[in-house]
């Protein structure tokens, strides 16, 4: 039960050591535990949270979405990257059998983008033909281009990148010209 304002006042009041009176005030707060309606405007204020929280979410999916987009280009352009990467490696690789093999010279040479046969042997042109279909790309081809008189040779590799971004459809190619 709570006490009234006259009982308050009677426990508030005690006395010092030269038993004068000395009221001590006491500070009390109640606090309405209803729920409070906020007004704007003349009417109420309903259902904002949950307009915000709405809101809120609407731009974090969007930003989500936002990173997933990236993620996709990134790994598209990585593959793209990996492709030019075994190109670069394909083509050192030939450039080595053909110094292994400097007195054969017209052997190698192709003069245009060449398919492989698919029963080539490794360390030989059709073998390399037919690794790049494995290293590089499934549609890779292969240009072997040696002169014996000044002993250069170029080689050069084609492949469809349209899989990496703003890839279309002319061919990526890659050469590389050395002197044996």
């Amino acid at each position: 039960m709570r006490p009234t304002y006259p009982q308050v006042l009677a426990e508030s009041v005690r006395r010092d050591v030269r038993h004068r009176p000395v009221v001590l005030l006491r500070l009390t707060t109640e606090v309405n535990m209803t729920r409070s309606n906020h007004v704007i405007g003349g009417q109420r204020q309903r259902g904002v949270g949950l307009l915000e929280v709405m809101i809120s979410v609407l731009i974090l999916s969007v930003g989500m979405l936002g990173i997933a987009a990236m993620q996709s280009i990134t790994l598209k352009n990585a593959g793209a990257s990996a492709y030019r990467t075994q190109a670069a490696l394909q083509m050192y690789s030939m450039m080595d059998i053909i110094r292994a093999d400097r007195n054969n010279l017209s052997a190698y040479n192709t003069n245009i983008y060449a398919d492989g046969p698919g029963d080539g042997a490794p360390g030989t042109m059709a073998g390399w033909l037919d690794g790049l279909k494995v290293t590089v790309a499934p549609d890779a081809k292969g240009q072997v281009v040696c002169n014996a008189d000044t002993m250069t040779c170029s080689v050069g590799i084609q492949w469809s990148d349209a899989r990496a971004t703003g890839g279309g459809s002319t061919p990526s190619e890659i050469n590389i010209t050395s002197q044996l």
